[in-house]
């Protein structure tokens, strides 16, 4: 019976060992995560949310200004959250080439929301401004739960001048829904 002894009592040594390593190794990644992960998670969360309050602000100050002071923000320090796909060289000819401030101006597919900036400064003060994008998606309005652009909704209302009217609606721009919602939106 002694040698049956002995070979339990060495695979219960065996058996503690591994327990003591993997408990040895858990701790050690609970300590990284604690020490390491956590804080550097925290200190980017501040860095968007100072970020995000920046473009916040400026969008605000620049609600009534020139669209060549946005197009240089959302082109520049503002990019990140609020950037155009189209480049300046494309944009500010259009502006001057489209002539006095439209009273009402129309976007598909809003992306980050630069274009949509600029073409609210290059409204008329009292214009309506529609933005149609696809629903739920990145950079969507105020869609359920399922959306992923809902705290981009902020910055989007701050884009518009003080006298406009923007609306922002979220359907596919080939779906008879949203043409309805995109001719309510022009009559009311």
């Amino acid at each position: 019976q002694k040698p049956i002894l002995r070979r339990k009592s060495a695979m219960f040594y065996c058996f503690r060992k591994v327990m003591a390593d993997i408990k040895a190794w858990i701790m050690n990644i609970l300590n990284f995560i604690l020490w390491y992960a956590v804080p550097a998670i925290l200190s980017l969360a501040a860095l968007f949310a100072v970020y995000y309050s920046y473009c916040l602000l400026r969008l605000k100050r620049l609600s009534s200004g020139r669209a060549e002071e946005t197009a240089d923000f959302v082109l520049g320090s503002g990019s990140a959250l609020v950037g155009a796909l189209q480049l300046r060289q494309e944009l500010l000819p259009f502006l001057r080439w489209a002539g006095p401030p439209p009273a009402a101006v129309a976007e598909i597919g809003r992306a980050k929301g630069g274009t949509l900036a600029i073409l609210c400064r290059a409204a008329a003060a009292d214009a309506l401004v529609i933005s149609l994008d696809l629903p739920g998606g990145l950079h969507s309005g105020p869609i359920p739960f399922l959306n992923k652009g809902a705290w981009r909704l902020p910055l989007l209302k701050a884009m518009k001048g003080p006298g406009q009217d923007l609306r922002l609606i979220d359907g596919d721009s080939r779906s008879p829904a949203s043409v309805e919602l995109f001719s309510k939106a022009l009559a009311g």
